[in-house]
């Protein structure tokens, strides 16, 4: 089963090859670590509790990764149009594939287990910490003066959950990606996350 470890290698070698052959993507595209969903949904939860009062010190470490820093071969945010955000849901033991488009500041989340009842409801509401806190973390950065939005403002990113995917059942596997390495791709990320072996232990 996959655990953060993988997903963090998988991501390292497709940004680090992104940085060597930037010929070979088209997109203005990166990725980030497992721990910035993680971090972003703990930072929400808490700032919804105290608005007000919260510490934006404590977010420090995610504003580093939106700069570029403390994530190896890691680009800006204001370099980029795409971010590939992997997000785990413990409780469903699932992984998904966020794709942040910052050209419309928009959220497509790819979720080869999706299915009506409580498991849809679990995801959209992991995805929408994302999209609510983000943007007050862009706003920090300034990042809305390079990136505008149409309207402006810090409300919620649009958030839709893609429905052509291929599915998995549950617990399935797939073969796509077995060793994330130095030839892992887009596509490939995407079959590993999305479209892959989703079922995973943290």
């Amino acid at each position: 089963m996959l655990c953060m470890q993988h997903i963090d290698v998988a991501f390292y070698y497709l940004r680090k090859k992104i940085r060597q052959f930037p010929e070979l993507e088209k997109r203005k595209v990166t990725t980030i670590d497992t721990f910035f969903s993680a971090k972003v949904r703990g930072m929400w939860s808490v700032y919804q509790s105290s608005p007000n009062t919260f510490d934006w010190e404590s977010c420090d470490s995610l504003l580093r990764l939106m700069l570029g820093v403390n994530v190896q071969s890691g680009s800006s945010w204001f370099q980029v149009n795409t971010l590939l955000i992997p997000i785990h849901f413990d409780d469903l033991k699932h992984w998904a594939l966020v794709n942040l488009e910052l050209t419309n500041w928009t959220i497509e989340v790819y979720d080869s287990m999706q299915h009506k009842g409580p498991h849809n409801s679990k995801v959209r509401g992991g995805v929408n910490a994302l999209s609510k806190f983000i943007p007050l973390l862009a706003e920090r950065l300034s990042l809305f003066e390079f990136k505008p939005r149409e309207p402006p403002g810090t409300y919620p990113i649009p958030v839709t959950i893609m429905a052509d995917i291929p599915r998995q059942g549950n617990g399935a596997g797939c073969p796509v990606l077995g060793n994330p390495g130095p030839h892992a791709n887009i596509q490939g990320v995407v079959s590993l996350l999305s479209l892959g072996p989703c079922k995973a232990k943290a």
